[in-house]
């Protein structure tokens, strides 16, 4: 049995799960919301903006309870989603370069450069990923989203879903179950 204090955060973000990063050690911080008595000044900083603020999150809340999520089709992406080629990969979360990626990300990059048939094999992948031959884009930016290492490539086919409450529109993947899926 674990006992109160005896567990600690070894990882936050996508970083390698102990040892180096970048053969930089891991440092082990005490991380806190705040540091103790700075939690006033930050409130007082944030007091001229609260109306501003619960108008924003009052409206985020109003739209996502209005909306009226409707799937209208399915499409391939290259078909619905703006700047889409073979060699061109959406995942989830901000810009990230290769060098960055988790090895969840990567493998499911991987397997959809081989899918697009813009690789010929895993080690293809890799060395034309280094090389800047593949285009990384977060999904968002271009309507579309898939779960944690996501991966949309341009000839997955994608659900179509239209918020009728506001006309617009977001993609996404289908769920492939379990066993080989390109995503985490």
């Amino acid at each position: 049995m674990v006992g109160r204090g005896a567990r600690e955060v070894v990882d936050v973000g996508a970083y390698v799960l102990g040892g180096d990063r970048d053969g930089s050690p891991v440092e082990r911080v005490r991380w806190q919301v705040a540091e103790p008595g700075t939690q006033r000044a930050l409130l007082e900083r944030l007091a001229p903006r609260a109306a501003a603020i619960a108008r924003a999150n009052d409206d985020a809340v109003a739209r996502m309870q209005a909306a009226q999520p409707l799937v209208v089709g399915v499409a391939t992406a290259r078909d619905v989603l703006p700047g889409m080629t073979a060699t061109t990969f959406l995942h989830a979360g901000p810009p990230i370069e290769w060098a960055d990626m988790s090895g969840p990300l990567r493998g499911a990059l991987i397997g959809a450069a081989l899918l697009e048939r813009v690789a010929h094999d895993p080690e293809d992948a890799i060395r034309r990923a280094e090389a800047g031959e593949f285009e990384f884009a977060p999904g968002h930016d271009r309507g579309a989203l898939g779960p944690m290492a996501g991966v949309i490539s341009a000839s997955m086919p994608l659900w179509v879903i239209e918020n009728a409450d506001r006309g617009n529109r977001a993609h996404c993947t289908f769920s492939e179950g379990l066993g080989g899926p390109f995503r985490f």
